[in-house]
């Protein structure tokens, strides 16, 4: 009977949960999605950061910072790029284009901070732990392992075209043997 009991009410408890948990679960999602709605509005009122300008990007990325601080949530490379009013793979395009070597450099160094406030955040276990690892390995290339790229040798070694090799051979015959070319 006291099995019935307690397995009634660890019943009711589970259920009890679930539901607050669910409820507050769409409670934060809903958050999440008014959060970005209004961080979009934003950036499309402020329209884009000139990129060519390393200095207006830099005032916008302390302000993007600083919104981070206030509503408690790590910056992402994602992040800054709505901040300034681009995609990510924009901003990956500067980095890599070199056309604009400042706001590379910046951007670059933005990025490795990001990915060092993230690996804290996840040393700290104030993230999950997974999540942290995939976002290092997507978005911060960061890799446990070394890269082997394997690539063909020639197994006779070098190729050398049949006049080259002729004449290689010729010269060390001795001036007595005749070196006729139809022979040869």
């Amino acid at each position: 009977m006291i099995q019935d009991i307690t397995e009634k009410r660890q019943k009711k408890k589970n259920n009890l949960y679930k539901v607050q948990a669910d409820k507050h679960r769409g409670e934060v999602l809903a958050d999440i999605v008014r959060q970005g709605a209004q961080e979009l509005v934003e950036t499309v009122e402020r329209g884009k950061i000139p990129l060519d300008d390393a200095d207006a990007v830099k005032r916008q990325t302390m302000a993007y910072l600083a919104a981070c601080e206030k509503a408690g949530s790590l910056p992402s490379i994602q992040g800054l790029a709505r901040s300034l009013g681009y995609s990510r793979q924009a901003l990956y395009d500067v980095m890599e284009s070199g056309n604009r070597p400042e706001t590379a450099d910046f951007l670059e160094l933005c990025r490795d901070m990001f990915s060092d406030m993230l690996s804290q955040a996840a040393l700290s276990n104030n993230v999950n732990f997974t999540y942290a690892i995939f976002i290092q390995k997507a978005i911060h290339q960061l890799r446990e392992s070394v890269e082997i790229i394997a690539r063909p040798a020639a197994p006779l070694g070098e190729s050398v075209n049949a006049s080259t090799l002729a004449e290689k051979y010729r010269a060390a015959l001795p001036a007595a043997v005749d070196t006729d070319e139809e022979q040869l």
